[in-house]
C-alpha cells in the first residue's frame, strides 16, 4: 500500500464509529422487533393471535418479543420466518415497511 492509500484508509478508519458486539446485537434485536411488529400488523393479527399462529409457547410471547422484554431463540426466529415467509436475514437487516 502506498502512502496516499494508507492515508485514505486512516481517514476512513477515523470516520467509522466503533461498535461493540453488544451494541451490534442490540441493533439487530431492535430491527427484529420493529419488523415482526410490522409483519404482524400487515396480517391484521393481534400479538397473541400471531404468537398462537406462529406456534410460540404462548400468545403473550409474541408481545414480549415485540417489546424487547425477551430475546428470540433461534427456534422462534425460524418459526416466525416460516410463518411470514420471510428469511431470518431479512427480518434482522431489512426495513419491513419497504421490503415486505
Amino acid at each position: 500500500m502506498n502512502k496516499s492509500q494508507k492515508e485514505a484508509v486512516q481517514k476512513l478508519d477515523n470516520k467509522l464509529e466503533r461498535v461493540t458486539l453488544a451494541e451490534a446485537r442490540d441493533m439487530l434485536y431492535e430491527k427484529f422487533r420493529t419488523n415482526i411488529r410490522l409483519l404482524r400488523a400487515k396480517k391484521g393479527w393481534s400479538g397473541c393471535e400471531a404468537g398462537e399462529r406462529i406456534g410460540l409457547k404462548n400468545g403473550k410471547r409474541m408481545i414480549d418479543l415485540e417489546y424487547g422484554r425477551v430475546n428470540p431463540s433461534m427456534e422462534e426466529m425460524m418459526l416466525i420466518s416460516k410463518t411470514f415467509d420471510v428469511a431470518i436475514d431479512n427480518i434482522l437487516h431489512k426495513d419491513a415497511q419497504v421490503t415486505f
